[in-house]
């Protein structure tokens, strides 16, 4: 699965965040999705530059960061909507291919080849989730 966007964090050789689209992912989008994308990916920033958190797990503080932009008059006038998952959903052509897993508590999808769930292959971001969200996951799809 092609995510909709990445972000960096900073190095010795780039100093700088920075936020890159995938067109192949966002090329047939409108407008309104692909500034929801930017909006994701600019919490994660956001929390980078205001916390140091480059975990890019959907902690509280981005939940709360998240509802604040929601509930804002301008993103309420231009019918926009941040969400954990961007884009995703159950009937993306990617997805139908793969089995994904919802974490109970914030939301978020993981997607995988393997039935095996979140964790169990030692992720690297899933200890941090377990820490920050304490969420358990349930199998939300299976491929078709």
């Amino acid at each position: 699965f092609t995510a909709n966007g990445t972000i960096s964090y900073p190095t010795d050789k780039n100093p700088k965040v920075v936020i890159k689209l995938s067109k192949e992912r966002l090329l047939t989008r409108s407008m309104k999705d692909i500034k929801e994308v930017l909006l994701h990916l600019m919490i994660h920033a956001h929390l980078y530059v205001k916390y140091g958190d480059k975990s890019n797990v959907h902690t509280q503080a981005f939940l709360t960061k998240m509802e604040e932009i929601n509930n804002h008059p301008d993103t309420r006038k231009d019918d926009l909507s941040v969400s954990v998952n961007p884009l995703v959903g159950l009937d993306d052509p990617d997805i139908k291919r793969c089995y994904v897993w919802q974490c109970n508590r914030c939301g978020e999808l993981h997607w995988k080849q393997s039935n095996n769930p979140p964790g169990s292959n030692g992720e690297k971001w899933f200890k941090t989730h377990q820490t920050l969200c304490s969420g358990t996951w349930d199998l939300i799809n299976t491929p078709a």
